[in-house]
């Protein structure tokens, strides 16, 4: 065993200069700049969580501008037919009420 520590004792400096040499080489590989010729070691890259929520609420925005859009026009296609029924009634009001019944009696 004291032959073990005096070689130790002769030679730590050995040591210690190639612990320093693996551990700047090391440092040197993580800190290098990656060249653009590397392939992505990650592959295509996943969208982010940010990306995806933003996805989505311009999604659920289209659909609402969609349901607006229709509502809006359904509105104004019945708008059009009570005046139509509204123009019928300076002729004849007894059939315009009648067809103005009718009409609710299917779309309400």
């Amino acid at each position: 065993m004291k032959k073990v520590w005096r070689f130790i004792r002769r030679w730590w400096w050995a040591f210690l200069a190639g612990a320093a040499a693996v551990l700047g080489a090391v440092v040197v590989a993580l800190l290098r700049p990656k060249r653009p010729s590397d392939p992505d070691p990650l592959g295509p890259q996943k969208p982010t969580f940010r990306e995806v929520a933003d996805r989505q609420v311009e999604r659920v925005r289209l659909e609402g501008d969609i349901e607006k859009a229709r509502v809006t026009a359904q509105a104004d296609a019945q708008r059009e037919r009570i005046q139509e029924i509204e123009a019928k009634g300076t002729e004849d009001p007894k059939a315009a009420r009648t067809e103005l019944a009718e009409w609710l009696r299917n779309n309400m």
